[in-house]
């Protein structure tokens, strides 16, 4: 189907390269990228206990990230 799009110049760019790499397409390559997206398990999930609030999946033994962290990172800025 045939349809226009106003895509990012940076994304346009990198569909680009992975359809050159592919030899492929580029309505293809955006077709499976957009494709994958919408079929990828989603990163973060709602809280079940309905607070609204985004819960992450962190490995055991993670390191906490303290506020000393979050002001470091903020300085590194």
């Amino acid at each position: 189907m045939r349809t226009t799009l106003t895509i990012d110049d940076d994304l346009i760019a990198a569909a680009r390269s992975l359809a050159q790499a592919k030899s492929e397409s580029l309505g293809k390559a955006i077709s499976d990228l957009a494709r994958r997206g919408l079929t990828a398990t989603p990163r973060v999930r709602r809280n079940p206990h309905g607070s609204g609030f985004p819960v992450f999946s962190v490995p055991t033994g993670a390191h906490p990230i303290t506020l000393e962290d979050v002001r470091r990172a903020e300085d590194e800025e």
